[in-house]
């Protein structure tokens, strides 16, 4: 066995046991810098639907169809004109897109009361 003087220090060939402590100022900086694992007791569960989200974006559609609207003229003389039907477009998906998440939630939520009971 040789002598701990003669032990490789390169990663390759460290042992598993020496493998995990930090070899250079990067690799302390790195290990300092990695969070720990999470327990599951500190991660707290996302009540994420995508109403909100979907909701938000039909909003902002609608908002860009009453810009295109009211600047129909100037959009049409520059070659724009199709900008308004792209606004309208995002509404009408937007608006189904809002129907389906809704009801997407309510059936987890019918599932998740039935499950409890």
């Amino acid at each position: 066995m040789p002598a701990a003087d003669d032990v490789p220090t390169t990663p390759a060939l460290m042992s598993a046991s020496t493998a995990d402590a930090p070899s250079s100022p990067v690799d302390s900086a790195v290990a300092a810098a990695t969070p720990a694992p999470a327990t599951e007791d500190a991660l707290a569960t996302l009540d994420v639907d995508g109403v909100a989200a979907v909701g938000v974006g039909t909003v902002l559609w609608a908002v860009a169809l009453a810009l295109c609207l009211v600047l129909r003229g100037p959009l049409t003389d520059a070659g724009r004109g199709s900008w308004t039907w792209v606004c309208l477009t995002g509404v009408l998906l937007g608006a189904a897109g809002y129907v389906f998440v809704r009801r997407r939630r309510d059936a987890y939520a019918a599932a998740h009361a039935s499950n409890a009971a």
